[in-house]
């Protein structure tokens, strides 16, 4: 005869109790670690995009600062006319050196002097008596420099001052 044998009630009673405890600690482990991942990652993401944002300012920063030399270069070429005719010639979206800055533009745009503003600045130290004296003519600029693979831009303000020039209000 086949006799069968029956477990008995403190078996059963623990099995009873444990039934789904490994899955669910299992599941709440997974899900931690799956979660710590997700944080891994996006905070290494952001130092990336962070570092690449960096990198383009710094490359629109390298554009303007050739901007404001490429002015003070055209400014020199001419400085005769520019005292009383300031370089007004817009230059946009100039490459410059493709090979080691690729993607770099800058722009060099003439502003007007606000109203009220002083287009002639007194010089210290010039005056030579009576009523003649002695200024520069203030021009300003804004050079933006450009960096189109990381959408980065950067804008200086400049100003320059040719002189010196007679600025009395006495006609000759």
């Amino acid at each position: 005869m086949h006799y069968k044998r029956q477990p008995s009630t403190l078996l059963k009673r623990r099995l009873s109790s444990e039934g789904g405890f490994a899955l669910v600690a299992a599941i709440l482990a997974c899900v931690i670690l799956f979660a710590l991942a997700m944080l891994v990652i996006q905070l290494s993401t952001q130092d990336l995009r962070f570092s690449a944002k960096m990198l383009g300012n710094e490359k629109a920063l390298s554009a303007a600062e050739t901007g404001i030399h490429d002015t003070i270069e055209r400014i020199n070429l001419a400085p005769n006319t520019w005292s009383d005719n300031p370089m007004s010639v817009e230059v946009t979206d100039f490459a410059f050196d493709t090979a080691n800055a690729g993607g770099s533009v800058y722009t060099i745009v003439f502003r007007a002097l606000p109203p009220g503003a002083d287009a002639y600045l007194p010089m210290a130290g010039l005056a030579m008596g009576g009523t003649q004296s002695w200024g520069q003519r203030r021009n300003d600029y804004t050079v933006t420099g450009r960096h189109a693979t990381y959408d980065t831009s950067v804008a200086v303000d400049v100003a320059f001052g040719f002189g010196p020039i007679d600025i009395s209000t006495m006609y000759r």
